[in-house]
């Protein structure tokens, strides 16, 4: 099993790493402290061809996929923060109930201009009295012939100052009214029209450069030809936008930590004390690697498909979907382990020669009455590998159970350590690990 992206998602992820470079920590810097919105950074996504990702190619869009969006983000978020991320956010699959379930003419309509940066959307689903109870929302839209009106109000809408258009979830039956709590909500694609809808920034630390509003619908009227679908399945539809959202915003996450991490690394190089750079100490050591770890077991699960041979303490190295020629050729990394009282921080990793092991498979780590062999090494935070090939880790970080964590780990002469077992080892610290 190959946990590498494509060649195709690699170019992705190259060409976005080259736009952001056109705007640096000042670009956003500038843009946090006037409030402004990044209009070029979002003009510069939409020439690339990147608003539109997963959009159908038949209207502008490139067709990919969840995982290349991801990826995306994932890269626009490390190089500009969440203020990068916030400004096109929406338009990568908040359209998404668009695609699935909207008419031809809607489509026709509505995404080329989405796509091409011309128009902007917002997200308005979110109440002040339902919080993520979506279900409890008051917001209605009542019909009168080939129109609906909509009262109600939004929070937490972000870009509503900059959106030409809104995807607006309301009720159009009473809650009381419907078998289950998700029925009787309708979506909309509707103009954010100034006469009929009020705006109201909130004021909050951080992100300044991307607005988030409250928003005030009085005697709004819409069309039923901006209805999405069938009246009364609005959540449903939704959903279609929501559940990739999910992945788009952890791989975002990422991206940040990976910029965080790499800028605190360079900064243990950079600083020196008594000396000698701070990051020669392995009280920074340490933390630096164990943040490493659980972002790349952060990066898998956002991103990387868990294989089903995977389960809670079973032997990965054994398992016929795993090639063997994908694990080191000396050492099998096999546990990483945490005490109770830091249930977020991986603090061993059981490495065993493959000496000790027999037919690929080592001596049950998970079995009770297993302990370190003679020749089994253990410590803090290493990684224990040789120059450059790869390790399996299973890290038990996600929902109980271990997730495959592959580490590449490049040959750095300058941070190195004898093993206890064998002189002509080296421990590479994953804390000088370039991203």
């Amino acid at each position: 099993m190959d946990f590498a992206i494509s060649s195709e998602q690699q170019a992705i992820v190259d060409s976005i790493r080259g736009l952001m470079g056109d705007f640096g920590d000042d670009f956003w810097l500038e843009r946090d402290d006037t409030g402004e919105f990044p209009e070029e950074f979002y003009q510069a996504m939409a020439k690339g061809g990147w608003l539109g990702i997963a959009m159908p190619e038949a209207y502008g869009g490139a067709g990919l996929g969840v995982q290349e969006a991801a990826l995306m983000m994932m890269t626009v978020a490390e190089g500009g923060g969440m203020s990068a991320a916030s400004a096109m956010h929406i338009n990568v699959f908040g359209p998404m109930p668009i695609v699935v379930f909207g008419t031809e003419e809607q489509k026709q309509r509505w995404l080329p201009p989405l796509i091409a940066g011309e128009q902007k959307t917002c997200f308005g689903v979110t109440e002040a009295n339902a919080g993520l109870d979506t279900t409890r929302i008051e917001t209605f839209a009542r019909r009168e012939g080939d129109k609906y009106i909509v009262n109600g109000q939004k929070i937490w809408t972000t870009t509503a100052q900059q959106a030409d258009k809104i995807l607006l979830l309301t009720r159009t039956t009473p809650r009381d009214q419907c078998q289950k709590p998700h029925e009787g909500m309708t979506l909309f694609y509707a103009d954010m029209d100034p006469a009929h809808v009020e705006i109201k920034e909130i004021h909050k630390m951080g992100r300044k450069a991307v607005n988030s509003n409250m928003t005030f619908y009085d005697n709004l009227e819409v069309p039923v030809g901006d209805r999405i679908g069938e009246e009364g399945k609005g959540f449903q539809y939704i959903l279609h936008g929501l559940n990739p959202e999910r992945i788009l915003l952890a791989a975002e996450a990422v991206g940040m930590g990976r910029s965080a991490l790499r800028r605190a690394t360079q900064y243990a190089k950079d600083r020196s004390v008594f000396g000698r750079p701070i990051g020669m100490n392995q009280s920074v050591q340490h933390p630096l690697a164990e943040n490493w770890i659980q972002l790349q077991a952060a990066y898998l699960s956002a991103l990387r498909p868990i294989p089903s041979c995977v389960r809670p303490g079973s032997m990965i190295i054994s398992s016929p979907a795993v090639p063997r020629p994908m694990l080191p050729s000396i050492w099998r990394l096999r546990w990483v382990s945490r005490p109770a009282n830091r249930p977020c921080s991986p603090t061993a990793a059981w490495v065993m020669p493959r000496s000790t092991m027999s037919n690929g498979s080592c001596a049950r780590p998970c079995c009770p009455g297993w302990r370190p062999s003679a020749k089994t090494w253990c410590s803090t935070s290493f990684v224990r590998t040789c120059w450059s090939s790869r390790a399996l880790i299973e890290q038990p970080s996600v929902c109980g159970g271990r997730i495959p964590l592959w580490l590449r780990l490049p040959f750095l002469p300058r941070v190195h350590r004898a093993s206890p077992n064998m002189a002509t080892d080296r421990v590479v610290h994953p804390s000088v690990v370039s991203h």
